[in-house]
């Protein structure tokens, strides 16, 4: 058992290493290796592959780097995938800054949709009564 677990270990780390993001998962995955995903979602943090980088993330539950994937989305433009990884680091700041970005940017579904996670009722309102 152990012998199939450190292939598997090295499998893992020679998939992330020569870029094969999903065999990289799937070894780390089969041998229940956090530390090898969260160097997955690092990697996926760090070359903008923000769907995968959530989902990789979210299943080790690794809050700082949720928010962080959080940021880079929201500093990108990609609201929604901001949106999902604030939630799912439980971050209502982060939601809430992704609903005065988009009401910034004259976005008021995706601002209404941030404010409706956040329970925001205040600006869920104010959109309703001024853009809705």
């Amino acid at each position: 058992v152990a012998d199939n677990r450190d292939k598997l270990l090295e499998l893992g780390t020679i998939a992330l290493e020569d870029g094969h993001i999903v065999e990289s998962i799937m070894a780390f995955k089969a041998i229940d290796n956090r530390e090898g995903l969260l160097l997955v979602g690092q990697d996926c943090l760090a070359k903008g592959r923000w769907d995968t980088a959530f989902e990789v993330l979210s299943l080790v539950n690794e809050v700082g780097k949720l928010i962080e994937l959080g940021e880079k989305c929201l500093a990108d433009k990609q609201y929604s995938p901001a949106m999902k990884a604030f939630q799912a680091a439980n971050n209502t700041e982060g939601i809430n800054k992704v609903g005065d970005t988009c009401l910034r940017e004259n976005l008021f579904e995706l601002a209404l949709e941030a404010y409706s996670i956040s329970k925001n009722e205040v600006m869920v309102s104010f959109i309703k009564e001024n853009f809705g």
